[in-house]
């Protein structure tokens, strides 16, 4: 029975209706034959049925405090919501004024019994059954509508889903002008929903016509393509609207002018776009909308059957709905017939102007087009081809050379009728390897990695045969991609590094530029993935040294061969194994600086030295074996001198790399889209070499360093020392006529005491060079000397061609003697003779021909020399020698000792002697150096 509060909480509800003296309008009381009689229901009766009907409904509210509805999320309110329909589905409330509706205000589509209010509720369901059994439509509040469209979505009121759709249908029809008609676009939705996921065997399209719902699904009946050509279908999404200018109003030929040129330019530009690996139509028309994981009744209360058992539904051919992974999928092939397209619009503005221009003369308006591109383009800012395409100089001329060719038309032009510029490049596109680049960027594939990764090995594989023989022009490479993968480039630029690639493989390559980095970059890729070469190592190694100039590339290129050395199925050979059998120790120093039997040990000191070696004076080609296999012997006993002082050479050459716990990780390709091998599952830890070892974790996919060294920041002092000490004592043992100082100092003033400790008194000692000395000597007098002393110099001796065959020589003439003349050229001869005896009294003792300022004998005086060593220098050197000559040895020690050596090498040249030394210019050849200065 209902307690007083109920009775005064319902009366609260009920302000509206006087207790007093109420009356209800009159009802006639139905039996078997009809109408009997009026009844008079006094207002008591009117409270005994709403008591009972509030009740129901609070019982009805107690069914969702089960624990079988805790749930919260979306499947658990929709059990919660189908329990309550179930339990007032046969509800038909009694007592309440028809005439009278709540105001209840909008709570949105995902509305539920829970969002009502007692009262509310009592006049829904009373609107319910008047809608069941009069369809009796006044203003009726918008939940109303959405409550009884949840409850047939999940199947009350109707035996069969055929039915329920009958239901829907006829309600779409009675709702039409209710305000529940602006949500169609919902409820087209739900409809295609309810039919996927109940599995109705009855075809979309049949049911649209059989309900007559048309209004609702206009493309899944009839075909844009059945009514009108497919060009006609594109131009009726154009946002350029050109049948209503002035132009063409009421000139039916103009406007087919039109749709012919547009005909033309339409697949002449398809042919453009293609060869920037596009599809023109996708993105003239509204693109495919791919809906992954697709939640059929997304936040409706609605129950999804599970006794489906399809897992492909094709709502119409140009619609497919597929069932992947728990989820629905849904793909729209077909461009709705509403929806504008900014791109038409485009060319259609495009072709009006260019038809006036050519009809009237006027010039065309270019700027009118920008609202059109700007939106065209926006909507396309991830397709580069497409939007390089629009700025490409052939497309204009496309759009001028259609218009022009729809004009002097006679009859309707065939579908495959393409301007020269676009038949012209069809042309080109037809012959290799523009051809096998235009099928290969045409491959299509996922957005996941391993699909983009897949997509690259059969792009790779299908341009692996491709080669060109083309002269590249550095200047104007269009290769700019920072992730290296085909679909990243144009067709230009694809077809650039192809010839490039084709150049490199066959040893025509003229060097590496700069340029070129995206090419390497792309090429190392492929050969990670095994798509070109068969040895990869070796071709990432002579990758490496070609690259050799780029700093980026030569720091990248290293762990991009420990990267590959680790995922090698078979390692026959050790990492340092590989290193030295393609010559590539030198890139990896901090494996090699203690290794005496690198095949490459002066090339990694040299490199890390702070004194290049390599650079000297004394330094020739023919000693390169000869100073390393010296350099092997100084090395063994430079470490056995740290030895004897408790100290290893080996931590004052390198230091661990400070790693930070777990994030040093090995991925120098990271986000690149690379196949590498597969390794077995025992393959955990790779050891590079005694210094350098990797774990790997995590499926394989990285490689954690562990201890990896680097190069000490005071390594190059102790190389340099080493090097500078070793070629002081060659040259002291070979008698070389350079002179070298044995000063170090500059080199050890670099190292800070704090952070080296004892370094610098080890570099200092006197033992420590007299090590080396005796390293040195003990080399010379084992192997002797004869692979370090300077070649002697040869002159290149003239040689006289002999002609082929003897030259016809003239008749022998006799001599004549005019003896009348013996008096005159006997006093003549007097004469010099006495002039050749004053000439050679009076001149200096010493050379009778002149010499050059080293004594060998030259064409040229010392001063013309110093003036042909001058040019030779560079403007640094010029003036450091210029301040040498007035401040003397105050100037020499503003420049290093290989500074001067430089000098000296060429002073050799051109003057045939040193030039400088700690003291200054030697004075034989100062005066000469300061003339040559004043002439120039």
């Amino acid at each position: 029975m209902p307690t007083p509060q109920d009775i005064i909480s319902w009366l609260r509800d009920q302000f509206q209706f006087a207790l007093a003296d109420y009356v209800l309008p009159a009802e006639n009381e139905m039996n078997e034959e009809g109408p009997s009689r009026t009844v008079i229901r006094p207002a008591a009766a009117l409270i005994s049925d709403n008591l009972q009907g509030l009740e129901r409904i609070r019982a009805m509210r107690r069914l969702q405090a089960g624990a079988q509805f805790k749930s919260v999320s979306g499947s658990g309110r929709a059990e919660r919501f189908c329990t309550q329909i179930d339990y007032m589905k046969n509800y038909c409330p009694k007592g309440l004024d028809p005439r009278f509706r709540p105001s209840i205000p909008d709570t949105g589509k995902s509305i539920t019994y829970a969002d009502l209010t007692d009262t509310n509720l009592e006049y829904y369901f009373r609107w319910r059954m008047d809608w069941q059994q009069h369809a009796m439509l006044y203003n009726d509040p918008l939940p109303f509508f959405f409550l009884y469209c949840f409850e047939l979505l999940n199947g009350f009121h109707a035996a069969s889903p055929t039915e329920t759709i009958q239901l829907l249908a006829d309600f779409w029809h009675k709702s039409a002008l209710m305000p529940f008609h602006k949500y169609k676009a919902d409820f087209c939705v739900w409809l295609k929903d309810f039919y996927i996921t109940h599995d109705i065997p009855v075809p979309f399209a049949e049911l649209v016509q059989q309900h007559h719902l048309e209004d609702l699904f206009p493309n899944e009946i009839r075909r844009p393509e059945e009514e009108l050509g497919y060009e006609q279908k594109m131009l009726a999404a154009s946002d350029y609207d050109y049948k209503r200018k002035s132009y063409y109003t009421g000139r039916a030929d103009r406007i087919l002018t039109l749709e012919w040129a547009f005909r033309i330019a339409l697949g002449s530009l398809r042919v453009l776009v293609k060869s920037y690996g596009e599809e023109l139509d996708q993105h003239l028309i509204k693109p495919p909308g791919v809906f992954y994981f697709y939640r059929p009744f997304y936040e409706v209360p609605v129950i999804l059957p599970l006794e489906n058992t399809r897992t492909q539904v094709y709502i119409t051919q140009d619609e497919i709905y597929r069932f992947r992974a728990g989820q629905w999928n849904c793909t729209r092939n077909m461009m709705e017939r509403d929806s504008s397209s900014p791109g038409v619009g485009y060319i259609t503005y495009l072709l009006d102007q260019a038809i006036r221009e050519i009809e009237t003369g006027n010039a065309a308006k270019p700027d009118g087009a920008e609202s059109f591109l700007s939106r065209w383009t926006r909507s396309l800012a991830y397709h580069n081809g497409i939007n390089r395409a629009v700025y490409n100089p052939r497309f204009s001329a496309i759009i001028k050379e259609a218009a022009q060719m729809a004009i002097e038309a006679e009859s309707e032009p065939p579908p495959d009728c393409l301007t020269p510029t676009a038949a012209a490049l069809e042309k080109s596109l037809s012959e290799e390897p523009w051809r096998t680049i235009t099928e290969a960027r045409l491959l299509r594939g996922g957005t996941s990695r391993s699909e983009l990764t897949k997509l690259f090995l059969e792009q790779g594989r299908l341009l692996r045969r491709v080669t060109a023989d083309k002269a590249l022009n550095h200047e104007q490479i269009a290769a700019s991609v920072h992730t290296p993968c085909y679909t990243g480039m144009e067709a230009d630029g694809l077809y650039d590094y192809i010839a490039w690639r084709t150049g490199y493989e066959s040893g025509k390559s003229e060097g590496y530029q700069n340029k070129e980095m995206e090419f390497v970059r792309l090429y190392c890729a492929e050969l990670l993935s095994g798509i070109s070469g068969k040895d990869t190592f070796a071709d990432l190694c002579r990758l490496l040294v070609y690259t050799s100039r780029d700093r980026k590339l030569v720091k990248f290129f290293p762990d991009v061969l420990r990267l590959w050395y680790l995922h090698m199925p078979k390692k026959e050979k050790s990492f340092t194994e590989l290193l030295i059998a393609n010559q590539v120790c030198i890139y990896f120093p901090e494996l090699f600086l203690l290794d005496g039997s690198c095949p490459q040990l002066l090339d990694v000191y040299n490199q890390v030295s702070c004194y290049k070696i390599m650079r000297s004076a004394f330094y020739k080609p023919v000693k390169h074996d000869a100073l390393q296999a010296c350099l092997s012997e100084v090395l063994d006993a430079v470490q056995a001198y740290f030895a004897t002082k408790k100290k290893m050479l080996g931590n004052a050459l390198l230091q661990p790399k400070e790693l930070y716990g777990s994030a040093a990780t090995l991925s120098p390709i990271s986000g690149w889209f690379v196949h590498l091998p597969k390794l077995p599952k025992t393959c955990t830890h790779v050891q590079l070499s005694p210094l350098e070892s990797y774990t790997r974790k995590r499926n394989g996919t990285v490689w954690f360093i562990e201890n990896q060294p680097e190069v000490f920041p005071y390594a190059n002092v102790v190389c340099g020392c080493i090097l500078k000490r070793m070629e002081v004592a060659l040259r002291r043992r070979l008698s070389n006529d350079n002179r070298l100082s044995s000063d170090c100092a500059s080199f050890i003033s670099r190292i800070n005491p704090y952070r080296a400790g004892s370094l610098e008194n080890l570099l200092q000692k006197p033992a420590f060079g007299e090590t080396i000395d005796a390293a040195v000597d003990a080399y010379l007098d084992k192997h002797g000397a004869g692979k370090l002393l300077d070649p002697p110099k040869t002159k290149k001796s003239k040689t006289s061609k002999k002609p082929s065959a003897e030259p016809d020589l003239p008749a022998h003439k006799p001599v004549v003697v005019d003896f009348s003349l013996l008096d005159t050229i006997r006093a003549e001869s007097e004469e010099t003779l006495g002039k050749l005896m004053l000439a050679e009294e009076g001149a200096p003792t010493g050379h009778s021909a002149p010499q050059g300022a080293g004594g060998a004998p030259t064409g040229h005086s010392a001063p013309q020399g110093a003036a042909s060593l001058r040019a030779a220098l560079t403007e640094e050197q010029i003036a450091a020698l210029d301040s040498l000559a007035e401040e003397g040895s105050a100037g020499y020690a503003r420049h290093d000792e290989l500074f001067w050596e430089e000098i000296n090498a060429l002073a050799l040249e051109y003057i045939g002697d040193t030039l400088v030394d700690s003291g200054g210019i030697y004075e034989d050849y100062l005066d000469n150096w300061i003339a040559a200065g004043q002439q120039a």
